[in-house]
Formats: structure tokens, sequence, C-alpha cells
């Protein structure tokens, strides 16, 4: 009996082969297997190579060398989760350097504190009676025919439109009182624009073009031309808050990542070398931090005699300017 049960086995075993739960045997299954992983030798050999000991968390080519030459495994966690570490303390230390440099926005104006609304406002328009007479000064403004600056006799008629006149303080986007001073509420929101305002006018006053006299347009040793003399400069024309409302004690921030956005346009007149200028000093700002997203190139309607011929002439820029704020914003 046991003799034919021996052989019964050893007829089932080699007529039976063993099959995997999709009913395919060993042969069929290698082969089906075998069909769907090409060039197995490739993945022997990076799963082989141990996984490096650091990462180059900024080189994104680094990373894609990485996919191309090496198989992840379980024996990388501990390296990825160093990478996790750098990236998380690279993170904080980006936020903490943006909120630095949005800091500035909510530096009060006033150098007292509990000042008066008298007081605030004397100390507020001190501080922009300066900056709006360094461009004056600098020949950096552009006068409108109602600018009362026009007509200005000797310096006490500077220093009053300067000081009071919202025809001239218009153009750096300064508040000036109607009548009652700022309230600690509306204090606020003007502190925070007029450091924009600061960081725009300086930005203004550092900007230098340059023109290159063309030789072809000299006959005789005549230029037809006025020949540029130094560097030329542009001319603040306007600063434009975009307020939800006419009062100054509204800003219209945009929620972004991280922070807010405040939209303003500022219009700038001169020489285009002057205005490119103007613009990259204003996007190289570091305090606060400006983004220029847009802007609008138009020929200023001027009245020139025709004996005139400048070198270039004057053109209207008007930037599209967000001003990120990470310091006082969604966090």
């Amino acid at each position: 009996v046991c003799g034919v049960i021996l052989l019964i086995e050893l007829v089932l075993a080699v007529s039976l082969d063993p099959v995997n739960e999709k009913g395919h045997n060993v042969v069929k299954a290698t082969s089906t297997l075998n069909s769907k992983v090409e060039n197995f030798d490739v993945y022997v050999k990076k799963a082989s190579r141990k996984p490096p000991q650091q990462f180059e968390i900024d080189n994104v080519s680094y990373f894609k060398k990485m996919e191309k030459e090496y198989l992840v495994s379980k024996s990388w966690i501990p390296g990825l989760e160093k990478v996790q570490n750098q990236l998380a303390e690279h993170k904080a230390n980006v936020e903490q350097d943006l909120a630095k440099r949005s800091a500035i926005l909510y530096k009060g104006v006033c150098d007292v504190a509990n000042a008066t609304r008298y007081h605030w406002y004397q100390d507020y328009n001190a501080k922009t009676v300066a900056l709006l007479d360094d461009l004056y000064k600098a020949e950096q403004l552009v006068l409108s025919s109602s600018n009362p600056l026009l007509v200005a006799k000797d310096k006490e008629d500077v220093s009053k439109a300067l000081k009071t006149s919202k025809v001239v303080r218009d153009i750096a986007g300064f508040y000036t009182t109607s009548g009652e001073y700022p309230s600690v509420e509306e204090q606020a929101f003007i502190s925070l624009k007029f450091r924009i305002s600061e960081a725009i006018v300086k930005a203004v006053m550092s900007a230098e073009g340059s023109l290159i006299e063309n030789n072809m347009i000299t006959y005789n040793d005549v230029n037809f031309v006025t020949p540029p003399e130094g560097v030329v400069k542009p001319k603040l024309l306007k600063v434009t808050w975009d307020n939800r409302s006419s009062n100054w004690d509204s800003i219209n921030k945009r929620e972004i990542k991280g922070g807010s956005a405040i939209p303003l346009k500022v219009k700038m007149r001169g020489s285009v070398s002057a205005l490119l200028s103007a613009t990259a000093q204003i996007e190289n700002s570091q305090e606060p931090i400006f983004v220029v997203y847009g802007s609008d190139w138009t020929q200023p309607n001027i009245s020139q005699g025709e004996v005139t011929r400048e070198m270039d002439q004057a053109m209207d820029l008007e930037l599209r300017i967000a001003v990120l704020d990470y310091h006082g914003g969604q966090q």
C-alpha cells in the first residue's frame, strides 16, 4: 500500500506544476514577470549602491541625478529625515528673514511715545517735508500747472507748499491734514504708507541713467541734439494708494502665502534709461520688499519749441507694485 501511494505521489509531482494565486505555474509566472521588468540588472546595480551621507537640498539637478543612479530603499530613511530637518530649518530662516525685512513697515513715525495727535502730526509732517525738499532741490519732482511750487518766490513759499499743499504732498503719497489731526487708528495706516513712500523716494533719488552720444548725428563737428551731460535722473510724478475707500484709515491688503501684499502705483517721468534705473532701485529694496508686477509706458504731452532738440525725450512710466508684508500679515 505504501509503495502504491508513493508511486501515485511521484506521478502527481511529475505531472502537476505548482501555481500561484492567478493560476500561473512557475515557468509562466517567471516569463510574465520578466516581460514586465526590463533591464533588471540596472535595478540590481542601483540597489547595490550605498545611499549618500548628505544631500544637496538646493540643487535640483543633483536630485535628478540621484533618481537616475540610485534605487531608494528603507536604508535611505535616516538621510532623508536629515534632509527634511534641513529644509524645515531653512524654511524657518527664510520666514524669519522675510519678517525682519518687513518690520520697517511697522516702525513708528513719531519719535515720542504716547505723543498727542498734534505732536504726532508735526513729527510726521517734518519727516515728509524733508523728503519732499530733497526731491525738490534735486529737481526730481514733476510740477503740474496747479502746483504752488511753480510760483514760489522764496524759501518761505517753498516751505509752506511742502508742509501744507495737498497737490505737492500727493506726489509722494503723503497725508495732508484737512483740519483734524489723525486718530491713533489712522496713524498706524499713515505710518505704514510713509515707510513705503520713504523707500520709493530714496530709490528714485538713487536712480541714475546714462545717455551715449551718437556720432552718426554729427555733421561738420556740429551735433543736431543736445549732448548728454553726466547722468540723467527720473522725476517722481505720483504715488497712488489702492485703498478700499478714499479714506486714509484703510489699506487694500491681499493675502498671500505666509503674509500679505499691499498694492500701489508709482508714476515717474524721464529718460528711458533713468526710468529703468529707478525701477531697478525699487526692486532692489531690501526693507521693505517690493515686487513690480506690471508697467505702463506713455508719451507725455509736453509742449516743446521747434528749436529744442533733446538727446532723449521724456517718457512716463507707471509701475504696478506690491509691497510684501511678512511681519504684520497672515503668519
